[in-house]
């Protein structure tokens, strides 16, 4: 269950499992985080490659939302 962005569209947000350690899981993965502060559950990344994103899946990646995604989610029509 992994919604993908296409390749270098943008900021994205990697959503795991509460019990993943998110950081190994973005380091094993050479995922970049752009954002110093996580949630439980979530971090904000520089847009990740296709071998980023398939590390990230293989790593606990729940789902890999783009900001237009997530805009839309919180009912922003005008993004």
């Amino acid at each position: 269950m992994v919604g993908l962005p296409k390749d270098g569209t943008g900021p994205v947000i990697a959503i795991f499992a509460p019990w993943t350690d998110i950081e190994a899981a973005l380091k094993t993965s050479g995922a970049f985080e752009i954002f110093p502060l996580q949630t439980p559950i979530a971090a904000l990344l520089a847009p990740p490659n296709k071998t980023v994103r398939a590390a990230l899946k293989q790593n606990g990646a729940w789902l890999i939302l783009n900001g237009d995604t997530i805009a839309s989610l919180c009912g922003v029509t005008n993004a």
